[in-house]
């Protein structure tokens, strides 16, 4: 990011906002801790020192699940923020996620980045609801924690997951706030666009050149629906090294029939075909669909609701959202939303906009932030 964005932020938001030098302050830190580069160092250096503590949350079943836990360098109990990853291996080490939660940190809030094993496989599976509930009420009775302030952002696929599990009667009306960042509103219609590249809304039809792992995701998940007598654990054993980019992938292979790797060899190389094949499992899918999708319980959202999206997303359309906001602005709901042309599906893009346009979308980013942290 140009290091020029920063002043000119700076002077933006205090000539046509007006905002207390202190939401300034705030709001930088928070853009130069997500994007890595010189300004981030420095901004790094000049703020307060904050730690990190590698920790574990207990699930249901008794279960040692790692978390990173950010602390501001105030002490007393502290407003908290609980960062929910999205699917991806990293899980509580994501790298962004991290830099995120340091940049909190550092403006005085708790930050919680719990592992959930089941995103971190890549499988999007209703039991991660249950641990997001488990995880919130184990931070909601931490000393360390003001129990009234906090705040829950969920990401991509755990953003949904999260929306549901605000629906429990254990957690509901409970966090301060809640956000859902590049998250889908109808998981088949999402799955059909990791397919296709393909979403419209409101009769217009969009087109993107699909997420080189949308189709290995999809397989990864259900395979299990598909005819065949194949390994499936073997199988999303290589599908996961592949997502996590593994370079050692002849090992992978080895451990595979001549059987597994065709039909590995197909989804792979093969996109007509296997686009056939993934469509023709699809009706068997519902219940997972509607169970995890808010589409199907959106009537029973209760509270406000924050919606953050990417129109340059190409694992999850941005129309995901923006049918989301619209269901919910339908049913009398309570919902704030921010199409941003700034970010894909979890990084900021340099994009091809000028600097004047760039700077404005960042102030009305600014805006958006602090109305939904810090007010």
């Amino acid at each position: 990011m140009d290091i020029l964005l920063i002043p000119a932020l700076l002077i933006m938001l205090m000539v046509f906002t007006w905002r207390p030098l202190r939401s300034v302050f705030r709001f930088i830190v928070l853009l130069t801790s997500a994007v890595p580069g010189r300004t981030s160092s420095i901004v790094n250096a000049l703020t307060p020192k904050v730690t990190v503590e590698v920790a574990s949350y207990t699930t249901g079943n008794g279960d040692e699940v790692p978390m990173r836990i950010w602390h501001p360098r105030s002490s007393g109990p502290a407003p908290a923020i609980i960062l929910f990853q999205g699917a991806s291996p990293a899980g509580e080490n994501h790298e962004i996620l991290n830099r995120l939660a340091r940049g909190l940190a550092k403006v005085g809030f708790k930050v919680f980045i719990p592992g959930l094993p089941r995103l971190k496989e890549v499988l999007i599976r209703e039991e991660t609801v249950e641990q997001m509930v488990e995880i919130f009420l184990q931070v909601h009775q931490r000393p360390d924690v003001l129990s009234d302030r906090i705040t829950t952002i969920g990401f991509s696929f755990g953003g949904s997951q999260l929306v549901k599990a605000c629906l429990d009667l254990r957690m509901n009306g409970l966090p301060a706030k809640v956000l859902s960042f590049g998250s889908y509103f109808d998981l088949e219609r999402t799955l059909k666009f990791v397919l296709t590249g393909e979403c419209s809304h409101a009769g217009k039809d969009y087109s993107f050149d699909p997420h080189e792992w949308g189709n290995i995701v999809f397989f990864h998940n259900y395979i299990d629906y598909f005819d065949g007598d194949f390994n499936i654990e073997e199988i999303r054993r290589y599908f996961l090294a592949l997502v996590e980019e593994d370079g050692v992938m002849e090992d992978h292979l080895a451990a595979l029939s001549e059987k597994d790797r065709s039909f590995i060899d197909l989804i792979t190389t093969d996109r007509k075909k296997s686009l056939e094949l993934a469509l023709s499992v699809l009706p068997k899918l519902m219940s997972t669909v509607e169970s995890l999708s808010p589409r199907y319980f959106i009537k029973q959202i209760n509270f406000s609701l924050y919606l953050v999206h990417g129109v340059k997303d190409n694992m999850i359309p941005f129309t995901e959202t923006v049918a989301f906001s619209e269901a919910l602005e339908s049913h009398g709901g309570d919902v704030h939303t921010f199409i941003s042309g700034l970010y894909s599906h979890n990084e900021a893009e340099s994009g091809e906009s000028g600097l004047f346009s760039r700077i404005k979308e960042l102030w009305r980013l600014g805006s958006f932030i602090n109305d939904f942290i810090f007010r």
